[in-house]
């Protein structure tokens, strides 16, 4: 199931803008960056001059995704970070597809 998702992640990753940053041992880390409407329209009124400072305006979101076998069979997925609130519903979404999330939350 891992190297299904690094080849091809669930479209709440892709359509969040994550991309794959780290690989560890049954583990991805997937990371995005988002700018708000008012940062980007700083960005365009003054004329590029507000990109000097893109690293501080971003909000920068980062997803944890651990694989872990249960039984033969059947793969739990944890998925631990920070997403923006569209990319939490989306992930909310294929939870339910898959049988619903276990645990504390999920989406919110």
């Amino acid at each position: 199931m891992l190297a299904a998702w690094k080849a091809d992640p669930p479209d709440a990753f892709s359509q969040g803008g994550f991309e794959l940053e780290d690989e560890a041992s049954e583990t991805l880390v997937y990371g995005s960056r988002y700018y708000d409407w008012p940062a980007k329209l700083l960005f365009v009124t003054t004329l590029g001059f507000a990109l000097l400072f893109k690293g501080l305006m971003g909000s920068a979101f980062q997803l944890t995704v651990r694989f872990d076998a249960e039984g033969s069979t059947r793969t739990k997925v944890t998925i631990i970070g920070r997403a923006h609130p569209r990319t939490r519903r989306r992930l909310a979404e294929l939870a339910t597809e898959h049988g619903g999330p276990v645990g504390l939350r999920v989406g919110v």
